[in-house]
Protein backbone atom coordinates (compact mmCIF):
# COMPACT_ATOMS: atom_id res chain seq x y z
CA UNK A 1 0.00 0.00 0.00
CA UNK A 2 2.67 2.40 0.18
CA UNK A 3 6.21 3.38 -1.27
CA UNK A 4 8.68 6.16 -2.45
CA UNK A 5 9.99 4.87 -5.39
CA UNK A 6 8.31 7.39 -7.75
CA UNK A 7 10.20 10.02 -5.51
CA UNK A 8 13.49 9.31 -6.16
CA UNK A 9 13.15 8.76 -10.31
CA UNK A 10 11.85 12.06 -10.15
CA UNK A 11 14.89 13.67 -8.25
CA UNK A 12 17.71 11.19 -9.95
CA UNK A 13 16.34 11.01 -13.82
CA UNK A 14 19.36 7.92 -14.69
CA UNK A 15 16.96 5.64 -12.46
CA UNK A 16 14.03 3.91 -14.25
CA UNK A 17 11.53 2.09 -12.63
CA UNK A 18 12.02 -1.02 -15.06
CA UNK A 19 15.34 -2.16 -13.54
CA UNK A 20 17.17 0.05 -10.80
CA UNK A 21 19.09 -0.42 -7.60
CA UNK A 22 16.05 0.71 -5.34
CA UNK A 23 14.04 -1.60 -3.34
CA UNK A 24 11.30 -1.45 -5.85
CA UNK A 25 11.64 -2.08 -9.79
CA UNK A 26 9.19 -3.92 -11.41
CA UNK A 27 11.43 -6.67 -12.13
CA UNK A 28 11.69 -6.98 -8.41
CA UNK A 29 7.41 -7.06 -8.26
CA UNK A 30 7.53 -9.60 -10.66
CA UNK A 31 9.95 -11.52 -8.77
CA UNK A 32 7.66 -10.70 -5.99
CA UNK A 33 4.51 -11.90 -7.08
CA UNK A 34 3.11 -8.63 -6.19
CA UNK A 35 -0.75 -8.24 -7.84
CA UNK A 36 -0.40 -3.89 -7.26
CA UNK A 37 1.57 -2.10 -6.04
CA UNK A 38 0.52 1.56 -4.72
CA UNK A 39 2.99 4.62 -5.55
CA UNK A 40 2.76 7.30 -3.65
CA UNK A 41 4.14 11.18 -4.80
CA UNK A 42 5.62 12.29 -1.50
CA UNK A 43 5.44 16.10 -2.05
CA UNK A 44 7.51 17.24 1.46
CA UNK A 45 5.56 20.37 2.89
CA UNK A 46 8.29 22.68 2.78
CA UNK A 47 8.57 22.34 -1.25
CA UNK A 48 8.11 25.30 -2.76
CA UNK A 49 4.98 24.82 -5.31
CA UNK A 50 3.53 22.07 -3.63
CA UNK A 51 0.32 21.35 -6.46
CA UNK A 52 2.82 22.08 -9.46
CA UNK A 53 5.69 19.67 -8.31
CA UNK A 54 2.76 16.86 -7.41
CA UNK A 55 1.70 17.19 -11.13
CA UNK A 56 5.29 17.04 -12.31
CA UNK A 57 5.57 14.20 -10.33
CA UNK A 58 3.08 12.13 -11.57
CA UNK A 59 4.21 12.98 -15.41
CA UNK A 60 7.19 11.08 -14.46
CA UNK A 61 4.88 8.26 -12.98
CA UNK A 62 2.49 8.37 -15.99
CA UNK A 63 5.29 8.38 -18.33
CA UNK A 64 7.44 5.28 -16.51
CA UNK A 65 4.03 3.17 -16.44
CA UNK A 66 3.31 4.09 -20.73
CA UNK A 67 6.83 2.96 -21.32
CA UNK A 68 6.36 -0.68 -19.11
CA UNK A 69 2.65 -0.98 -20.55
CA UNK A 70 4.17 -4.82 -21.22
CA UNK A 71 4.71 -5.63 -17.65
CA UNK A 72 2.18 -2.77 -15.34
CA UNK A 73 -1.04 -0.93 -15.89
CA UNK A 74 -2.19 2.22 -14.19
CA UNK A 75 -5.62 1.41 -12.99
CA UNK A 76 -8.62 3.78 -12.39
CA UNK A 77 -11.52 1.80 -11.19
CA UNK A 78 -11.71 -1.79 -9.29
CA UNK A 79 -12.71 -3.19 -12.96
CA UNK A 80 -9.81 -1.61 -14.11
CA UNK A 81 -7.41 -3.93 -11.17
CA UNK A 82 -9.65 -6.78 -11.88
CA UNK A 83 -8.75 -6.44 -15.63
CA UNK A 84 -5.13 -5.59 -15.26
CA UNK A 85 -4.47 -8.95 -12.71
CA UNK A 86 -6.18 -11.02 -14.97
CA UNK A 87 -3.82 -9.60 -18.30
CA UNK A 88 -0.72 -10.57 -15.52
CA UNK A 89 0.46 -7.06 -15.59
CA UNK A 90 1.17 -5.09 -12.53
CA UNK A 91 -2.08 -2.97 -11.58
CA UNK A 92 -0.18 0.46 -10.56
CA UNK A 93 -2.08 2.71 -7.74
CA UNK A 94 -1.88 6.46 -7.92
CA UNK A 95 -1.46 8.12 -4.25
CA UNK A 96 0.06 10.82 -2.41
CA UNK A 97 1.36 11.45 0.76
CA UNK A 98 0.74 14.96 2.07
CA UNK A 99 -2.41 15.66 1.41
CA UNK A 100 -0.96 19.54 1.59
CA UNK A 101 -0.56 19.75 -2.03
CA UNK A 102 -4.28 19.99 -2.91
CA UNK A 103 -3.04 23.42 -1.06
CA UNK A 104 -6.50 23.63 0.32
CA UNK A 105 -8.59 23.80 -3.18
CA UNK A 106 -11.33 21.37 -3.43
CA UNK A 107 -10.97 21.24 -7.58
CA UNK A 108 -7.34 20.50 -7.25
CA UNK A 109 -8.65 17.51 -5.23
CA UNK A 110 -11.03 17.16 -8.11
CA UNK A 111 -8.23 17.26 -11.18
CA UNK A 112 -6.03 14.87 -8.94
CA UNK A 113 -8.87 12.17 -9.32
CA UNK A 114 -9.27 12.95 -12.97
CA UNK A 115 -5.18 12.03 -13.26
CA UNK A 116 -6.05 8.60 -11.51
CA UNK A 117 -4.93 9.51 -7.38
CA UNK A 118 -6.84 6.96 -5.85
CA UNK A 119 -5.34 7.67 -2.15
CA UNK A 120 -4.23 10.55 -0.25
CA UNK A 121 -2.15 10.25 3.32
CA UNK A 122 -3.59 13.12 5.34
CA UNK A 123 -0.47 14.02 6.45
CA UNK A 124 3.27 13.93 6.61
CA UNK A 125 5.51 14.95 9.87
CA UNK A 126 4.45 19.12 9.95
CA UNK A 127 0.89 20.34 10.50
CA UNK A 128 -0.82 21.41 7.44
CA UNK A 129 -4.34 22.62 6.41
CA UNK A 130 -6.11 19.63 6.74
CA UNK A 131 -5.12 18.08 10.06
CA UNK A 132 -2.11 17.61 12.81
CA UNK A 133 0.43 14.80 12.32
CA UNK A 134 1.12 12.31 15.16
CA UNK A 135 4.88 13.01 15.73
CA UNK A 136 3.38 16.82 16.66
CA UNK A 137 0.41 16.55 19.14
CA UNK A 138 -1.74 13.53 18.88
CA UNK A 139 -4.41 15.40 21.14
CA UNK A 140 -4.13 18.01 17.49
CA UNK A 141 -7.35 16.77 15.35
CA UNK A 142 -8.73 17.53 11.66
CA UNK A 143 -9.43 21.06 10.69
CA UNK A 144 -12.60 22.37 9.44
CA UNK A 145 -11.26 22.13 6.23
CA UNK A 146 -10.29 18.49 6.71
CA UNK A 147 -13.43 17.64 7.97
CA UNK A 148 -14.63 18.65 4.28
CA UNK A 149 -12.06 16.98 2.88
CA UNK A 150 -13.54 13.11 4.39
CA UNK A 151 -16.59 13.96 2.39
CA UNK A 152 -15.25 15.07 -0.82
CA UNK A 153 -12.72 12.16 -0.80
CA UNK A 154 -15.76 9.92 0.27
CA UNK A 155 -18.21 11.03 -2.80
CA UNK A 156 -15.15 10.61 -5.22
CA UNK A 157 -14.20 7.44 -4.73
CA UNK A 158 -10.74 8.17 -2.86
CA UNK A 159 -9.89 6.22 -0.38
CA UNK A 160 -8.44 7.93 3.19
CA UNK A 161 -5.14 7.16 4.16
CA UNK A 162 -4.65 8.09 8.05
CA UNK A 163 -0.83 6.98 8.39
CA UNK A 164 1.03 9.99 10.19
CA UNK A 165 -2.25 11.74 11.11
CA UNK A 166 -2.35 11.91 15.01
CA UNK A 167 -4.68 10.07 17.26
CA UNK A 168 -7.10 12.74 17.01
CA UNK A 169 -7.61 13.05 13.78
CA UNK A 170 -7.48 9.58 13.32
CA UNK A 171 -10.76 9.41 15.67
CA UNK A 172 -12.12 12.39 13.77
CA UNK A 173 -11.91 10.46 10.25
CA UNK A 174 -13.56 7.22 11.86
CA UNK A 175 -16.45 9.69 13.29
CA UNK A 176 -16.73 11.51 9.93
CA UNK A 177 -16.03 9.12 6.89
CA UNK A 178 -18.47 7.25 5.68
CA UNK A 179 -16.54 4.58 4.05
CA UNK A 180 -13.68 1.95 5.32
CA UNK A 181 -10.23 3.46 5.13
CA UNK A 182 -6.40 2.90 5.59
CA UNK A 183 -3.49 3.53 7.75
CA UNK A 184 -1.42 2.62 4.71
CA UNK A 185 2.26 1.86 6.25
CA UNK A 186 1.83 2.12 10.40
CA UNK A 187 2.62 -0.18 13.10
CA UNK A 188 1.05 -1.45 16.85
CA UNK A 189 2.01 1.43 19.19
CA UNK A 190 2.01 -1.81 22.10
CA UNK A 191 4.84 -3.35 20.12
CA UNK A 192 7.42 -0.24 19.18
CA UNK A 193 6.35 2.92 21.44
CA UNK A 194 6.48 5.13 18.69
CA UNK A 195 3.28 8.18 17.64
CA UNK A 196 3.46 6.93 14.10
CA UNK A 197 2.32 3.45 14.94
CA UNK A 198 -1.64 3.28 16.19
CA UNK A 199 -2.50 2.56 19.85
CA UNK A 200 -4.34 -0.51 20.64
CA UNK A 201 -7.97 1.67 21.37
CA UNK A 202 -7.30 3.17 17.57
CA UNK A 203 -6.69 -0.42 16.30
CA UNK A 204 -10.08 -1.72 17.66
CA UNK A 205 -12.21 0.94 16.62
CA UNK A 206 -10.45 0.81 12.84
CA UNK A 207 -10.94 -3.06 12.72
CA UNK A 208 -14.61 -2.43 13.97
CA UNK A 209 -15.31 0.19 10.69
CA UNK A 210 -13.02 -2.82 8.39
CA UNK A 211 -10.06 -0.43 8.30
CA UNK A 212 -6.95 -2.01 6.93
CA UNK A 213 -3.48 -1.04 8.65
CA UNK A 214 -0.27 -2.05 6.50
CA UNK A 215 2.80 -3.35 8.39
CA UNK A 216 5.38 -1.10 8.03
CA UNK A 217 9.09 -2.58 7.37
CA UNK A 218 10.80 1.12 8.57
CA UNK A 219 12.98 0.35 11.27
CA UNK A 220 12.40 2.63 13.94
CA UNK A 221 8.63 1.63 13.48
CA UNK A 222 9.38 -1.94 14.25
CA UNK A 223 12.28 -2.41 16.67
CA UNK A 224 15.21 -0.89 18.77
CA UNK A 225 16.75 -4.19 18.47
CA UNK A 226 17.68 -5.06 14.73
CA UNK A 227 18.80 -8.17 15.63
CA UNK A 228 14.63 -8.68 16.22
CA UNK A 229 13.65 -6.99 13.59
CA UNK A 230 12.00 -9.75 11.34
CA UNK A 231 10.56 -11.49 14.87
CA UNK A 232 9.42 -7.87 15.99
CA UNK A 233 7.42 -7.53 12.38
CA UNK A 234 5.73 -11.11 12.64
CA UNK A 235 4.87 -9.43 16.71
CA UNK A 236 3.48 -6.47 15.24
CA UNK A 237 1.06 -8.96 13.15
CA UNK A 238 0.26 -11.06 15.76
CA UNK A 239 -0.63 -8.25 18.05
CA UNK A 240 -2.87 -5.98 15.36
CA UNK A 241 -4.70 -9.76 14.87
CA UNK A 242 -5.49 -10.59 17.93
CA UNK A 243 -6.60 -7.09 18.82
CA UNK A 244 -8.32 -6.68 15.32
CA UNK A 245 -8.73 -10.07 13.83
CA UNK A 246 -7.31 -11.66 10.70
CA UNK A 247 -9.58 -9.00 8.08
CA UNK A 248 -7.69 -6.04 9.16
CA UNK A 249 -4.19 -6.38 8.28
CA UNK A 250 -1.90 -5.95 5.06
CA UNK A 251 1.13 -4.81 3.82
CA UNK A 252 2.42 -1.44 3.52
CA UNK A 253 6.09 -1.27 3.60
CA UNK A 254 7.53 2.34 2.67
CA UNK A 255 9.85 0.64 0.34
CA UNK A 256 12.38 3.33 -0.81
CA UNK A 257 11.09 5.53 2.16
CA UNK A 258 13.69 3.98 4.33
CA UNK A 259 16.95 2.75 4.73
CA UNK A 260 16.32 -0.96 3.96
CA UNK A 261 16.99 -3.63 6.64
CA UNK A 262 19.15 -6.54 5.67
CA UNK A 263 16.21 -8.71 6.11
CA UNK A 264 13.66 -6.88 3.54
CA UNK A 265 15.21 -5.11 0.82
CA UNK A 266 12.87 -6.18 -2.07
CA UNK A 267 9.07 -6.84 -2.63
CA UNK A 268 10.25 -10.90 -2.78
CA UNK A 269 11.39 -10.60 0.79
CA UNK A 270 7.99 -10.72 1.91
CA UNK A 271 7.82 -14.70 1.74
CA UNK A 272 10.27 -14.34 5.11
CA UNK A 273 7.49 -12.98 6.84
CA UNK A 274 5.03 -15.52 5.62
CA UNK A 275 7.28 -18.16 6.15
CA UNK A 276 7.28 -17.42 10.25
CA UNK A 277 3.41 -16.52 9.82
CA UNK A 278 3.05 -19.98 8.70
CA UNK A 279 5.07 -21.74 11.10
CA UNK A 280 3.16 -19.77 13.69
CA UNK A 281 -0.19 -21.39 12.39
CA UNK A 282 -1.52 -18.89 9.94
CA UNK A 283 -3.58 -20.67 7.51
CA UNK A 284 -3.45 -20.50 3.66
CA UNK A 285 -6.83 -18.00 3.95
CA UNK A 286 -5.24 -16.23 6.50
CA UNK A 287 -1.95 -15.63 4.62
CA UNK A 288 -4.45 -14.99 1.32
CA UNK A 289 -6.33 -12.09 3.61
CA UNK A 290 -2.95 -10.52 4.57
CA UNK A 291 -1.34 -10.54 1.30
CA UNK A 292 -4.24 -8.93 -0.74
CA UNK A 293 -7.56 -9.63 0.33
CA UNK A 294 -8.10 -7.12 2.95
CA UNK A 295 -6.86 -4.48 0.44
CA UNK A 296 -8.48 -5.52 -2.33
CA UNK A 297 -11.89 -5.23 -0.16
CA UNK A 298 -10.92 -1.91 0.76
CA UNK A 299 -10.28 -1.18 -2.71
CA UNK A 300 -14.11 -2.31 -4.10
CA UNK A 301 -15.01 -0.71 -0.98
CA UNK A 302 -14.00 2.88 -2.45
CA UNK A 303 -13.08 2.65 -5.43
CA UNK A 304 -15.88 3.19 -8.27
CA UNK A 305 -16.33 -0.34 -9.91
CA UNK A 306 -16.25 1.48 -13.71
CA UNK A 307 -15.83 4.79 -15.38
CA UNK A 308 -19.06 4.86 -16.68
Amino acid sequence: MHCDTIEKIFHHSDIQLYQNDLAIDLLKLKKGQIIAQCFAMFVPFTTPNLYQTCLDMIQVFKKEIEKNNDLIEQIYTYSDLLKVHQENKIAAILTIEEGNVIENNLEKLQHLYDLGVRMITLTWNYPNGIGCPSVINQKGGLTPFGIQLIHEMNRLGIIIDVSHLSDQGVEEVLKYSTKPFVASHSNARAICNHPRNLSDRLIKKLANRKCVIGINFYPNFVTEDENQYLDKIVEHILHIVSIGGIDFIGFGSDFDGMEANKELQHPKDIQKIIHRLMSQGFSKTDIEKICYKNVLRIFKANLKSSME
